[in-house]
Protein backbone atom coordinates (compact mmCIF):
# COMPACT_ATOMS: atom_id res chain seq x y z
CA UNK A 1 0.00 0.00 0.00
CA UNK A 2 2.90 2.46 0.58
CA UNK A 3 4.16 1.71 -2.56
CA UNK A 4 1.15 2.52 -4.30
CA UNK A 5 1.01 5.64 -2.56
CA UNK A 6 4.75 6.76 -3.38
CA UNK A 7 3.90 5.79 -7.22
CA UNK A 8 0.68 8.25 -6.53
CA UNK A 9 2.96 10.99 -5.62
CA UNK A 10 5.34 10.15 -8.36
CA UNK A 11 2.88 10.62 -10.58
CA UNK A 12 1.52 13.76 -9.23
CA UNK A 13 4.71 15.42 -9.12
CA UNK A 14 5.66 14.47 -12.93
CA UNK A 15 1.59 15.63 -13.70
CA UNK A 16 2.03 18.88 -11.63
CA UNK A 17 5.78 19.59 -13.88
CA UNK A 18 4.65 19.27 -17.06
CA UNK A 19 3.86 22.19 -19.67
CA UNK A 20 1.23 23.03 -21.74
CA UNK A 21 2.88 21.43 -24.21
CA UNK A 22 3.48 18.10 -22.94
CA UNK A 23 -0.10 18.17 -21.73
CA UNK A 24 -1.29 18.68 -25.50
CA UNK A 25 1.51 16.01 -26.17
CA UNK A 26 0.21 13.53 -24.11
CA UNK A 27 -3.69 13.54 -24.80
CA UNK A 28 -3.85 14.76 -28.09
CA UNK A 29 -5.37 11.57 -28.94
CA UNK A 30 -8.63 12.90 -28.10
CA UNK A 31 -8.97 16.27 -30.15
CA UNK A 32 -7.99 14.17 -33.31
CA UNK A 33 -10.55 11.69 -32.61
CA UNK A 34 -13.37 14.27 -32.34
CA UNK A 35 -12.48 16.35 -34.67
CA UNK A 36 -12.35 13.39 -37.10
CA UNK A 37 -15.67 12.12 -36.26
CA UNK A 38 -17.08 15.36 -36.41
CA UNK A 39 -15.43 16.34 -39.58
CA UNK A 40 -17.15 12.64 -41.20
CA UNK A 41 -20.80 13.42 -39.74
CA UNK A 42 -20.58 17.12 -41.13
CA UNK A 43 -19.72 16.00 -44.49
CA UNK A 44 -21.31 13.20 -44.87
CA UNK A 45 -24.73 15.05 -43.64
CA UNK A 46 -25.79 11.89 -41.71
CA UNK A 47 -26.25 13.36 -38.20
CA UNK A 48 -29.51 11.99 -37.99
CA UNK A 49 -29.39 9.05 -39.29
CA UNK A 50 -26.68 7.90 -36.81
CA UNK A 51 -28.21 8.93 -34.21
CA UNK A 52 -31.20 7.05 -35.18
CA UNK A 53 -29.39 3.60 -35.79
CA UNK A 54 -27.35 4.40 -32.36
CA UNK A 55 -30.51 5.48 -30.06
CA UNK A 56 -31.70 2.32 -30.41
CA UNK A 57 -29.11 0.17 -28.41
CA UNK A 58 -30.79 0.44 -25.35
CA UNK A 59 -33.53 -1.88 -26.87
CA UNK A 60 -31.43 -4.74 -26.50
CA UNK A 61 -28.96 -3.82 -23.55
CA UNK A 62 -31.49 -2.26 -21.46
CA UNK A 63 -31.79 1.16 -19.45
CA UNK A 64 -30.54 1.34 -16.99
CA UNK A 65 -26.78 0.50 -18.28
CA UNK A 66 -26.90 3.92 -20.05
CA UNK A 67 -28.67 5.77 -17.07
CA UNK A 68 -25.41 4.69 -14.94
CA UNK A 69 -23.14 5.60 -17.75
CA UNK A 70 -24.25 9.09 -18.40
CA UNK A 71 -24.44 9.69 -14.45
CA UNK A 72 -20.79 9.79 -15.01
CA UNK A 73 -20.72 12.90 -17.06
CA UNK A 74 -22.99 14.49 -14.93
CA UNK A 75 -20.70 17.90 -13.80
CA UNK A 76 -21.62 17.37 -10.02
CA UNK A 77 -20.46 13.94 -10.04
CA UNK A 78 -17.67 14.75 -11.98
CA UNK A 79 -16.77 17.55 -9.48
CA UNK A 80 -17.06 14.93 -5.95
CA UNK A 81 -14.50 12.43 -7.90
CA UNK A 82 -12.00 15.43 -9.11
CA UNK A 83 -12.04 16.64 -5.28
CA UNK A 84 -12.40 13.49 -3.22
CA UNK A 85 -8.80 12.30 -5.59
CA UNK A 86 -6.97 15.95 -3.56
CA UNK A 87 -5.37 13.26 -0.74
CA UNK A 88 -3.64 11.05 -3.40
CA UNK A 89 -3.59 13.80 -6.78
CA UNK A 90 -4.10 16.67 -5.65
CA UNK A 91 -2.99 18.36 -9.15
CA UNK A 92 -5.79 16.84 -10.47
CA UNK A 93 -8.26 18.50 -7.85
CA UNK A 94 -5.78 21.93 -8.39
CA UNK A 95 -6.76 21.44 -12.24
CA UNK A 96 -10.29 20.75 -12.39
CA UNK A 97 -11.79 23.53 -10.84
CA UNK A 98 -10.95 26.03 -13.44
CA UNK A 99 -11.30 23.31 -16.13
CA UNK A 100 -14.68 22.91 -14.68
CA UNK A 101 -15.80 26.41 -14.62
CA UNK A 102 -13.81 27.04 -18.08
CA UNK A 103 -16.08 24.36 -19.47
CA UNK A 104 -19.03 24.84 -17.90
CA UNK A 105 -18.90 28.31 -19.56
CA UNK A 106 -17.89 27.29 -22.96
CA UNK A 107 -20.68 24.81 -23.14
CA UNK A 108 -23.51 27.40 -22.16
CA UNK A 109 -22.16 30.03 -24.35
CA UNK A 110 -21.77 27.67 -27.60
CA UNK A 111 -25.83 25.67 -26.77
CA UNK A 112 -26.98 29.38 -26.57
CA UNK A 113 -25.05 30.23 -29.64
CA UNK A 114 -25.82 27.30 -32.19
CA UNK A 115 -29.37 27.05 -30.35
CA UNK A 116 -29.64 23.35 -31.74
CA UNK A 117 -32.77 21.14 -30.36
CA UNK A 118 -32.29 17.78 -29.02
CA UNK A 119 -32.89 15.18 -30.38
CA UNK A 120 -37.05 14.73 -28.59
CA UNK A 121 -37.93 17.96 -30.01
CA UNK A 122 -37.14 16.82 -33.58
CA UNK A 123 -38.14 13.76 -33.60
CA UNK A 124 -40.73 11.10 -31.94
CA UNK A 125 -40.48 7.93 -32.73
CA UNK A 126 -36.19 7.22 -30.64
CA UNK A 127 -35.76 6.15 -27.56
CA UNK A 128 -35.94 8.62 -24.71
CA UNK A 129 -34.31 8.11 -20.57
CA UNK A 130 -34.77 9.94 -18.34
CA UNK A 131 -35.59 12.99 -18.73
CA UNK A 132 -33.68 15.38 -21.08
CA UNK A 133 -34.20 19.19 -22.17
CA UNK A 134 -35.63 19.80 -25.29
CA UNK A 135 -33.22 22.11 -26.66
CA UNK A 136 -29.90 23.49 -26.04
CA UNK A 137 -27.96 20.02 -27.84
CA UNK A 138 -24.79 21.37 -29.08
CA UNK A 139 -21.78 20.41 -27.87
CA UNK A 140 -22.43 17.56 -25.30
CA UNK A 141 -21.85 19.10 -21.48
CA UNK A 142 -21.68 15.51 -20.16
CA UNK A 143 -19.30 14.60 -23.26
CA UNK A 144 -17.32 17.78 -22.15
CA UNK A 145 -16.95 16.84 -18.64
CA UNK A 146 -16.15 13.80 -19.03
CA UNK A 147 -13.53 13.81 -21.96
CA UNK A 148 -11.78 16.84 -19.58
CA UNK A 149 -11.61 14.44 -16.51
CA UNK A 150 -10.30 11.83 -19.05
CA UNK A 151 -7.28 14.28 -20.34
CA UNK A 152 -6.74 15.40 -16.90
CA UNK A 153 -5.93 11.72 -15.85
CA UNK A 154 -4.15 10.96 -18.69
CA UNK A 155 -1.63 13.32 -17.42
CA UNK A 156 -0.81 10.87 -14.26
CA UNK A 157 0.55 7.68 -16.59
CA UNK A 158 2.28 6.97 -19.38
CA UNK A 159 0.97 3.18 -19.26
CA UNK A 160 -1.54 3.19 -22.72
CA UNK A 161 -3.19 0.39 -21.83
CA UNK A 162 -4.50 2.88 -18.72
CA UNK A 163 -4.94 5.79 -21.26
CA UNK A 164 -7.15 2.95 -23.65
CA UNK A 165 -9.16 2.08 -20.83
CA UNK A 166 -9.91 5.92 -19.99
CA UNK A 167 -10.71 6.63 -23.47
CA UNK A 168 -12.68 3.78 -23.26
CA UNK A 169 -14.82 5.10 -20.61
CA UNK A 170 -14.96 8.07 -21.48
CA UNK A 171 -16.13 6.99 -24.98
CA UNK A 172 -19.11 5.18 -23.69
CA UNK A 173 -20.15 7.81 -21.50
CA UNK A 174 -20.29 10.24 -24.50
CA UNK A 175 -22.19 7.23 -26.43
CA UNK A 176 -24.44 7.03 -23.59
CA UNK A 177 -25.96 10.79 -24.68
CA UNK A 178 -27.10 9.09 -27.36
CA UNK A 179 -28.39 5.89 -25.90
CA UNK A 180 -30.31 8.01 -23.83
CA UNK A 181 -31.67 10.21 -26.39
CA UNK A 182 -29.76 13.73 -25.11
CA UNK A 183 -27.85 14.26 -28.13
CA UNK A 184 -27.05 13.67 -31.40
CA UNK A 185 -23.47 12.32 -32.42
CA UNK A 186 -22.08 15.85 -33.26
CA UNK A 187 -23.09 17.01 -30.26
CA UNK A 188 -21.09 14.20 -28.93
CA UNK A 189 -18.12 14.25 -31.24
CA UNK A 190 -17.75 18.61 -30.53
CA UNK A 191 -17.97 17.55 -26.54
CA UNK A 192 -14.77 15.52 -27.08
CA UNK A 193 -12.50 18.37 -28.71
CA UNK A 194 -14.43 20.87 -26.27
CA UNK A 195 -13.73 18.70 -23.16
CA UNK A 196 -10.08 18.50 -24.01
CA UNK A 197 -9.26 21.97 -24.83
CA UNK A 198 -11.17 22.98 -21.51
CA UNK A 199 -8.57 20.45 -19.68
CA UNK A 200 -5.23 22.17 -21.18
CA UNK A 201 -6.76 25.31 -20.02
CA UNK A 202 -7.18 24.07 -16.77
CA UNK A 203 -3.69 22.96 -16.38
CA UNK A 204 -2.06 26.08 -17.93
CA UNK A 205 -4.36 27.93 -15.16
CA UNK A 206 -3.49 25.51 -12.12
CA UNK A 207 -0.22 25.44 -12.86
CA UNK A 208 2.56 26.00 -10.44
CA UNK A 209 -0.60 25.53 -7.45
CA UNK A 210 0.75 23.89 -4.31
CA UNK A 211 -1.03 21.28 -1.83
CA UNK A 212 -1.01 22.88 1.16
CA UNK A 213 -3.34 22.50 4.94
CA UNK A 214 -4.91 25.70 3.92
CA UNK A 215 -6.00 24.11 0.70
CA UNK A 216 -6.77 20.88 1.64
CA UNK A 217 -9.18 22.06 4.43
CA UNK A 218 -10.84 24.30 1.74
CA UNK A 219 -10.87 21.51 -0.94
CA UNK A 220 -12.74 19.01 1.85
CA UNK A 221 -14.99 21.27 2.43
CA UNK A 222 -16.24 22.10 -0.94
CA UNK A 223 -16.22 18.52 -1.25
CA UNK A 224 -18.47 18.06 1.76
CA UNK A 225 -20.97 20.68 0.04
CA UNK A 226 -20.81 19.27 -3.17
CA UNK A 227 -21.42 15.60 -1.96
CA UNK A 228 -24.37 16.90 0.68
CA UNK A 229 -25.73 18.69 -3.11
CA UNK A 230 -24.68 15.20 -4.84
CA UNK A 231 -27.40 13.17 -2.57
CA UNK A 232 -30.85 15.59 -3.64
CA UNK A 233 -29.71 16.89 -7.15
CA UNK A 234 -32.14 15.49 -9.88
CA UNK A 235 -29.84 14.32 -12.76
CA UNK A 236 -33.17 13.29 -14.89
CA UNK A 237 -31.94 9.65 -14.38
CA UNK A 238 -33.62 7.77 -11.60
CA UNK A 239 -32.70 4.81 -13.02
CA UNK A 240 -28.81 6.00 -11.49
CA UNK A 241 -29.81 6.87 -8.50
CA UNK A 242 -28.25 4.63 -6.25
CA UNK A 243 -24.60 4.92 -8.08
CA UNK A 244 -25.71 8.73 -7.36
CA UNK A 245 -26.10 7.73 -3.50
CA UNK A 246 -23.22 5.66 -3.84
CA UNK A 247 -20.68 8.53 -4.92
CA UNK A 248 -22.15 11.01 -3.10
CA UNK A 249 -21.85 8.93 0.51
CA UNK A 250 -18.34 7.43 -0.47
CA UNK A 251 -16.99 11.30 -1.09
CA UNK A 252 -18.63 12.73 1.80
CA UNK A 253 -16.81 9.84 3.73
CA UNK A 254 -13.38 10.81 2.47
CA UNK A 255 -14.11 14.41 2.94
CA UNK A 256 -14.47 13.99 6.86
CA UNK A 257 -11.72 11.30 7.08
CA UNK A 258 -9.35 13.86 5.63
CA UNK A 259 -10.66 16.23 7.78
CA UNK A 260 -10.35 14.41 10.89
CA UNK A 261 -6.64 13.77 10.02
CA UNK A 262 -5.98 17.16 9.46
CA UNK A 263 -7.46 17.84 13.05
CA UNK A 264 -5.34 15.14 14.20
CA UNK A 265 -1.96 16.00 12.73
CA UNK A 266 -2.65 20.11 14.09
CA UNK A 267 -3.09 18.56 17.88
CA UNK A 268 0.02 16.68 17.59
CA UNK A 269 2.13 19.65 15.88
Amino acid sequence: MANFFLTIKNLTLQYSTRNTRQAIQHTIALPVLGLTLLTILYLLNNNQNVFLALNQISLFTGESLWAYLTLLGDPVVLLCIGLALYSIAPQISFSLLPTLVVGGISVFYFKWLFGVDRPPGVLSDIVVIGQPPISGAFPSGHTTGVFAMAALLMLLTKNHKVKLLLLAIALLVGFSRIAVGAHWPMDVSAGIVLGWLCAIIGVKISKGWQPSEQKARAINLLLIITAIYLFFRNTGYAQAYFMQFAIAASCLSISTISLLKLKAANARS
